[in-house]
Formats: structure tokens, sequence, C-alpha cells
């Protein structure tokens, strides 16, 4: 029996496939990167390490140089050409995150609920980048926690999604909840929102936190918890769906004789 401390990601892991969550979290079969967690990878990193700036920067001039200092494909292997493209697609997110922050600051500043820009900037930074909880069942990083000049807190949540509809999906609203519980936990108090900031369209959406989110949030917990003390691999199941194609653990699930099971399901796949 085992017994692992969960966490959004690990949690949402075992609702997507009980199978994945088992080679990743039981097993412990090694995961790879690719130019997907890459780009989010330096994306975060380059928005976190800009708020550690005390006085007004250049949000623009700040991305393009700091991207470069970060960036790192590690054991991902490309064409100069197709990293060039992946590059720029990281700085075209992160362009429009520092033009709307910019706006932001410029806006307090003529409006005059700010002195000027380096006051706005101050004004604007989050109280917490990358804020860390842990519990004995539950950990996970918040992207960033800002409180309005009202005291309204908010937790925010960074996404690079190319969906060029964006939408609140249920991994999304459920490791939202989960947010909001650790929140909770650690304040004895609920967050206001949790905001999902899809960084490449420039879009916030907030979700209003409520006590029934918070009772949600312990009920996935719970079940994933009571569903992942075995160490057998006949405990989880596969969920076979096209995500399959791209997961890092699609090798291991579709051994050779397995194929014969699966094929007519995920023929893409095998």
């Amino acid at each position: 029996m085992v017994q692992i401390k969960q966490s959004p990601t690990s949690i949402n892991q075992w609702f997507f496939c009980p199978r994945s969550y088992y080679n990743k979290y039981i097993v412990g079969l090694p995961t790879f990167p690719n130019i997907h967690t890459i780009k989010g990878k330096a994306v975060h990193k380059v928005i976190e390490n800009m708020f550690y700036n005390t006085k007004y920067i250049d949000p623009l001039q700040y991305v393009s140089k700091e991207l470069n200092r970060v960036w790192n494909l590690e054991t991902v292997e490309m064409s100069k050409e197709q990293e060039t493209k992946e590059k720029k697609d990281a700085l075209n997110i992160l362009e429009l995150f520092a033009f709307i922050h910019q706006k932001r600051m410029e806006g307090l500043v003529h409006n005059e609920k700010a002195k000027d820009l380096s006051h706005a900037w101050n004004l604007l930074k989050p109280r917490f980048q990358e804020k860390s909880y842990e519990f004995e069942d539950l950990k996970g990083i918040v992207d960033r926690e800002e409180e309005d000049f009202d005291g309204t807190v908010s937790l925010i949540d960074y996404k690079t999604s190319n969906k060029v509809f964006n939408q609140l999906n249920q991994e999304y609203v459920r490791q939202a909840r989960l947010y909001a519980l650790m929140y909770y936990r650690q304040h004895d108090k609920l967050p206001d929102y949790v905001k999902i900031n899809f960084l490449r369209f420039g879009e916030v959406w907030p979700i209003a936190v409520t006590p029934d989110m918070i009772k949600l949030a312990e009920i996935d917990l719970k079940f994933v918890q009571e569903n992942t003390t075995s160490v057998e691999e006949k405990d989880y199941p596969m969920n076979v769906t096209k995500r399959c194609e791209w997961c890092d653990f699609k090798s291991e699930c579709f051994k050779k004789e397995k194929q014969e099971v699966l094929k007519d399901v995920i023929p893409a796949v095998v």
C-alpha cells in the first residue's frame, strides 16, 4: 500500500488516465520535455522574474532579453529554423502580456491612481510569484497571487494553450478549486477568485470561489487518494483517447501483446 502526496497536476492526471498516473507516480517512469513544455516553462519563468524587479522597467524590452537568457531546449532536438519559430511563438505570448501590463500601468497614471510608472509598477506587482503550498496530503504551486486595492484576493493560473477559442474545461476547473483549497487551508479563509490567464490571447477568465468549490476539491482529493493506494497495474485502467498519441508512456501502454486489443480503438497509436 502506498500513499502519494497529491497535487493538482497528479489529481488531474488520474482523472485523465489512471494508467498514466500509475506509470508516473507509482512506477516512476521518466517523462521527457517537448517543445510545448519548454515554451511553457520559459514563458512562466520570464513572467516570474519580471516581477522581482522593485522599480519600473519597460516590460516589452525586458521580456525579449529575459527570454534569450532563460531559453533552453534541454534534450529536445530540432532544426535551427524550427527552434527560431518556436522561440518567436514564446516571444509573441510574452510581448502581449508585457503590452497589456504596460497599458495597465499607463492607465493608473492617466487616471491619477498612481503618480508615475514606478508607483504603478509597485501597485500592480503581485503579492507572490510562484507561491508554494504543502500539506500532509496535498501540495502545489500557484503561479501568482495578487490582492486588489479593496482587499480582493485572486489566485492566477497561467495557461499557454494555443486553442483559438478558450474554454474552462474540467481540468482547468478542477485545478482551480484545488488551488482555492490550498489557499483556504493556509489562511482559513476563501480567496475571492481563481483566474485563468490565457496568455496567448490576453484573456483572463475569473472563477468566483464558493464554499461548494472547496467541498468539491476535498471530494476530488479524497477520491484520488482512495484509488491510488495499490501498486498493482490492474488497478489503474487505461483511458484510451487520441491524447495517447503524445503521452510519455505510449510505448509502455501499447506494447505488442496489447496491440490486438487496442488497434480497433485507436489505430493511430498502434
